[in-house]
């Protein structure tokens, strides 16, 4: 199967899957999981994802059930990002941000018979110039600068114990994610990591009702000043 979507896109979703995501995710409601972990939103300021939509492209070629992979490119803007800034843009002002993603999915599928596994393992790229966290650009002096930004990351997710009706999917999941961005000069967030379990339908008369608990770890770069600062 070949998906595209092309327009205002992010690079995730409240309804389906689009890049570094887990089901489990939207169980939380902490910033920190919810639907995608937050470390690329925090190092690569040209990543969009809800509430905010930037033009893109997004092909998904997936040949089976249990495997895909997907690549996007966007006008990483973060210009956009800003609240006084509404109303029809059209424009393309970039610098570009990249990302691609690779997924393997065992026991994926209508005819899965085992418990399922879902694996994703990604990188972004982000366009543009960087200036460095240790810059002095006081007197005079040229600011350090960086050109482009990226991260990698993998995640995963996998059910651990079914109860009741398959039809109802009641059972227990475990996941984990792990963002690294090299870069310390210029990412606030070098590491990101965590992890969580998830339970559908625990009782049997509210199948829908989920329990969640997740955790999640961020220590910032030893060289990070107060804030970010980026150039296009």
């Amino acid at each position: 199967m070949l998906s595209i979507r092309l327009g205002r896109l992010t690079i995730n979703s409240v309804y389906g899957e689009e890049f570094l995501a887990s089901e489990y995710f939207k169980a939380f409601t902490s910033v920190g999981i919810d639907l995608v972990p937050l470390a690329p939103f925090l190092n690569a300021p040209g990543a969009f994802g809800y509430p905010f939509a930037t033009w893109g492209a997004r092909i998904k070629f997936e040949p089976v059930d249990q495997f895909y992979v997907m690549g996007g490119v966007y006008n990483g803007d973060p210009a956009l990002k800003d609240p006084t800034n509404h109303g029809v843009d059209f424009s393309l002002k970039g610098p570009p941000f990249v990302i691609g993603e690779v997924g393997f999915r065992p026991n994926y599928g209508n005819e899965a018979m085992g418990l399922p596994t879902n694996l994703k393992f990604g990188a972004y790229f982000n366009g543009g110039t960087f200036e460095a966290f240790d810059s002095s650009p006081a007197g005079g002096l040229p600011a350090n600068t960086a050109a482009g930004n990226y991260g990698l990351y993998a995640l995963g997710d996998q059910a651990i114990l079914r109860w009741g009706d398959p039809s109802e999917n009641r059972h227990l999941g475990i996941f984990a994610a792990f963002n690294w961005a090299p870069d310390q000069r210029v990412n606030p967030v070098p590491y990101f990591f965590d992890t969580g379990l998830v339970a559908y339908g625990l009782l049997p008369s509210r199948p829908e009702i989920l329990w969640d608990s997740g955790w999640s770890t961020a220590p910032t770069a030893a060289t990070c000043s107060a804030r970010k600062r980026f150039a296009r």
